[in-house]
């Protein structure tokens, strides 16, 4: 049986992690809000299945865990205490939020790729991909910020094909 410190312990732990989690959430939506702005009016919104997004969400989540749990024996020692639950829940969540507020939307002044803004500008090519031109991909000028790509593919449902070409027909024509 569980005594009162332990259940004690454990509310207070799921009170921070709740209260945490939501000001992340928060932080996030508000980040994404600013690039909206910044990046004008919607013109196409990209969304994933929910597979895909499923899919992402727990690969991150599992990523997550395999470098916190690393990071936690290479800090702390190779045990693994009973107190790592409210670390790695928040890392877990925080991952699965990540895939699920991530969204690519083509806008009047670029695209807004997961959390970051490219300006019409970067982008230096696109071109359709794939077994049946499903996939676009955009080559950029420079490597988006905090990473080293020069180059996004993204899966694009082939009706929006045709409004895709002309909004990138109208748009990078002015910098190509």
């Amino acid at each position: 049986m569980l005594n009162s410190q332990i259940v004690a312990d454990l509310v207070i732990g799921i009170a921070i992690l709740l209260i945490v989690n939501g000001a992340l959430a928060a932080i996030l939506r508000w980040h994404q809000q600013q690039l909206r702005h910044k990046a004008g009016t919607l013109l196409i919104a990209l969304s994933r299945s929910r597979l895909r997004t499923l899919t992402l969400a727990l690969l991150r989540a599992t990523m997550a865990v395999i470098i916190s749990l690393i990071i936690y024996c290479v800090v702390i020692g190779d045990r693994v205490g009973s107190d790592l639950w409210i670390p790695m829940s928040s890392i877990v969540i925080v991952s699965v939020l990540l895939s699920v507020l991530a969204t690519t939307e083509i806008r009047e002044s670029g695209i807004v790729f997961d959390f970051v803004w490219i300006p019409w500008s970067q982008i230096k090519s696109v071109r359709w991909t794939g077994t049946q031109g499903q996939t676009l991909s955009i080559d950029l000028r420079q490597p988006l910020e905090l990473d080293i790509r020069k180059q996004l593919k993204i899966q694009v449902d082939p009706r929006l094909r045709p409004d895709l070409d002309r909004v990138f027909q109208r748009k990078l024509d002015r910098f190509n």
